[in-house]
């Protein structure tokens, strides 16, 4: 049986006509145009990777082809830098130098105690410290008041000025009549004001039979005075009195009270002149006391 040839199919080649090559001709044109605009694209390309890997294409521009249109091609003019550039203040800059401004106004000269120790430090004594062992401390007693360990009385008023305030503990063995105490300004009462050690002491008061558990302690206000307006040998001598917690509210009002009436004293509280005198007894039997009683009486000499 005889093999039959498959059928081989021929494409006849294709006529090229005038208008063809026209439009061939055409085409080559644009492609080659095209060509032209994107060769400036790969130079900026090449700019941003220099500046990525080192900053090194910052100061390289991208060439300019005015037959470009997309915004890829358009260069924006350089703007001419001011080599002194205008740095303006932040608000916030402004308002911490009005602060300090403000506190350095308002700032005033350490008095007292502390003037006292300054005063001395310039003079070549230094390592001075002011404490609770420093001066005489005034105490209200049976509706007396009572200067020094001596318990010196002073009469049932005094006038003095205030140089500062803080915080100081009473620590009683117990809550009972003529305890013994100390004063502390460790809130648990374990220093003396000296910063020594209690312990001795309270050790002492636990083989008399009285335990942590029978121990008052009690805030009082510590004010740094001197006492003013005397016609004895206290007069301008430098005092701390222990003021005690129903009477605190009492002395921290008599400021208010006391700039109002006195305002030459320009709320500057060692300006006014205080007096402290002994209050009406409050409550009855052994939980019986007199308070503190405070009024402003003047300003200081000079003010």
């Amino acid at each position: 049986m005889a093999l039959r040839k498959p059928a081989v199919t021929t494409t006849p080649d294709p006529v090229t006509t005038e208008e063809d090559t026209r439009v061939a001709a055409a085409d080559t044109t644009v492609v080659d145009a095209a060509e032209e605009r994107t060769e400036p694209h790969a130079d900026v390309d090449e700019g941003l990777s220099d500046a990525d890997e080192g900053n090194a294409g910052l100061d390289q521009e991208a060439p300019m082809n005015p037959a470009s249109e997309t915004e890829a091609d358009v260069v924006q003019p350089k703007t001419k830098v001011d080599p002194t550039p205008e740095v303006k203040e932040s608000k916030s800059t402004q308002v911490a130098e009005k602060s300090e401004n403000t506190q350095v106004a308002t700032a005033k000269p350490a008095t007292g105690a502390q003037a006292f120790v300054q005063e001395l430090a310039s003079q070549g004594f230094e390592g001075l410290e002011i404490g609770g062992m420093s001066f005489d401390r005034v105490k209200l007693d049976d509706g007396a008041f009572l200067l020094g360990s001596d318990e010196t009385p002073i009469g049932s008023s005094f006038v003095f000025k205030t140089h500062s305030t803080r915080s100081i503990y009473l620590v009683r063995q117990h809550d009972m009549k003529e305890p013994e105490v100390f004063y502390s300004y460790d809130p648990e009462g374990k220093l003396n004001t000296d910063g020594t050690s209690a312990q001795a002491t309270l050790d002492g008061w636990i083989e008399d039979g009285y335990g942590p558990d029978s121990w008052v302690i009690k805030k009082y206000l510590e004010v740094q005075a001197t006492l003013v307006d005397r016609d004895d040998e206290y007069n301008d001598m430098p005092v701390l009195l222990s003021i005690p917690p129903a009477s605190v509210q009492r002395f921290s009002g008599i400021f208010a009270v006391g700039f109002r009436k006195y305002p030459e004293a320009g709320e500057y509280a060692p300006n006014l002149k205080l007096k402290a005198e002994v209050g009406k007894k409050i409550g009855t039997g052994e939980k019986a006391f007199r308070p503190w009683v405070f009024t402003a009486v003047g300003v200081v000499d000079g003010v």
